[in-house]
């Protein structure tokens, strides 16, 4: 009999400090041996609705966004907006009221409103931006870091995810959705199969620093619970070494279910629920079952070049699609 292999890689999205809100308010918030199992056989999903819009920075003149709730631990220093062009080392007179001593812009004055961008200036790799206050009236300014600026969501993002997700069914890619706690103290994780049908019943805006992924899905499972899955809806605002050739939500959720998409059998499905893996499983089923590897490049194994796909505590070997074999770090 093939051994089960354990993996220490299980993703849980924890980190925000929230509680769910709509989207118009920042959240307080014995294996087989047949190998017809492990073929892969997924079907192209058809989907009616339009690509999201992936804006760069140069392009967003025009264009608003979503100042993020500050998690409270951060709260202190304020957002990395300033009252002055030139930032932190702005030598206007500090108004405390508004302002910290930095010139950061206190998290109570400027939580939840909606930023219009004025102008969009190149400053070596990155850019300087002009926002208008659309609550206040004033001008603030902010630099990008890897054409990113981590505390704001593009309100184009918030109408897409409605369009795309509201009210219909996702699937979490990872097995896993965050709830929030008793109290609203603290948040914690939900155990969801990765073929489980998760209702959408609200779209929200995360918090910041933390999760890196700006939309909440409200999802409802079976038994009436909620719980929240961080997405993209789109590459505008992302660091520029994180964007990929995919679509932004494509690493945190499956729009159709899996079942139809894949014709694997349950010993595989309660496999890839369990986050383990066995020879002869294919890169699909891996995928799902662990994750995107650190990397992937080719290596000796057996004697033999192979691709190689490295985790954290194990290197996979592959002949083709199949796993050929697992070696320990």
């Amino acid at each position: 009999m093939k051994q089960y292999i354990f993996s220490a890689f299980f993703l849980v999205l924890l980190f925000c400090t929230a509680s769910i809100k709509t989207v118009n308010e920042t959240p307080d918030l014995s294996h087989t041996n047949n190998s017809n199992h492990l073929q892969d056989t997924a079907r192209p999903v058809q989907n009616e609705i339009q690509p999201p819009l992936n804006l760069s920075v140069s392009d967003w003149v025009g264009h608003t966004f979503i100042v993020l709730k500050k998690q409270s631990p951060f709260n202190q220093y304020g957002y990395e907006l300033y009252t002055c062009k030139d930032l932190d080392s702005c030598k206007n007179e500090v108004d405390t009221s508004y302002e910290h001593p930095t010139h950061r812009i206190r998290c109570d004055k400027l939580n939840g409103h909606i930023l219009q961008v004025i102008t969009s200036e190149p400053l070596g790799t990155e850019y300087l931006l002009t926002f208008k206050d659309l609550q206040t009236g004033l001008m603030i300014y902010g630099k990008t870091h890897k054409q990113c600026i981590k505390e704001i969501v593009f309100t184009g993002d918030t109408t897409y995810a409605r369009m795309r997700w509201l009210n219909k069914s996702v699937f979490s890619r990872k097995g896993v959705i965050s709830t929030v706690q008793n109290g609203q103290n603290g948040f914690g994780s939900l155990k969801v199969n990765i073929q489980d049908s998760l209702k959408v019943v609200d779209i929200a805006v995360g918090t910041t620093p933390l999760p890196v992924n700006p939309i909440w899905l409200v999802v409802q499972v079976k038994d009436s619970r909620q719980g929240f899955i961080p997405v993209r809806a789109s590459w505008t605002n992302t660091m520029s070494d994180k964007i990929k050739s995919t679509e932004a939500w494509t690493d945190d959720i499956m729009e159709s279910d899996p079942t139809s998409v894949y014709s694997w059998d349950s010993t595989i499905w309660e496999l890839i629920n369990n986050h383990r893996i066995v020879k002869d499983m294919t890169k699909e089923q891996i995928l799902l079952s662990w994750g995107e590897p650190l990397n992937r490049l080719q290596k000796q194994y057996n004697g033999v070049q192979a691709e190689c796909w490295e985790y954290g505590g194990q290197n996979l070997f592959f002949s083709e699609e199949k796993l050929l074999g697992i070696e320990n770090k």
